[in-house]
């Protein structure tokens, strides 16, 4: 199914509706605007949009989810899809560029989960206990600890959040707590103290001093 209010909606199915035609002409203006200021390239960074895909679709987007999100047609996701693609055009390249991961529902910023896995591994938490209470893989929880990931999934925030105080509650006990609480302190990571209920989840809060 083809998105109606795209150009391929217009040239590929032939559409005929408004929303298509409103899509076709904006695009010839675009064009003949930049003709005319001598910087008309009508091809995009199809690498660039690939790994974008590539990345979205391993954060669990649909292709079809990406193209709604952007206001591409469905030929195109398709095509991108199969590496079936061999130019992309500017427009659509922009689009999906465009998209960003906070579009997608079921998404968080990813500090608070951050935060609370470098606090439990302060006191001593790895991520083999954390992952056995949490449900949450040892890898998904040890790419978000790293930092590499802004945006975290809900369930898997909510997972770590309702095990976080019960860990700390507790205490570990694996034989590697010493090893994972000294490799937290020399990596920098703050302490549960540093955070309160308040702050943890705030993107823009900075840690409480608890070097007194």
């Amino acid at each position: 199914m083809t998105v109606h209010g795209t150009y391929s909606g217009a040239k590929s199915k032939g559409c005929r509706d408004e929303c298509c035609k409103s899509v076709v002409r904006a695009y010839d203006q675009h064009r003949r605007r930049q003709i005319a200021y001598g910087r008309w390239n009508p091809w995009g960074d199809l690498e660039a949009v690939t790994a974008h895909v590539a990345f979205l679709v391993d954060l669990g987007w649909t292709h079809s989810g990406i193209g709604v999100a952007a206001g591409v047609g469905e030929h195109t996701m398709r095509k991108i899809r199969n590496h079936q693609l061999r130019k992309v055009r500017a427009q659509d390249a922009d689009k999906i560029l465009g998209v960003r991961l906070s579009q997608r529902a079921g998404f968080v910023p990813a500090s608070g989960t951050v935060r609370r896995l470098r606090a439990l591994a302060v006191e001593g938490h790895g991520l083999i206990p954390i992952s056995a209470a949490s449900g949450v893989s040892q890898s998904a929880l040890g790419y978000l600890r790293s930092g590499a990931r802004t945006w975290a999934q809900v369930p898997v925030a909510d997972a770590v959040a309702g095990v976080y105080e019960r860990l700390l509650a507790e205490g570990p006990s694996s034989p590697r707590a010493r090893i994972v609480r000294a490799d937290a302190i020399a990596a920098g990571w703050e302490p549960p103290a540093a955070w309160s209920r308040f702050t943890i989840d705030d993107p823009g809060a900075n840690p409480m001093d608890t070097a007194a």
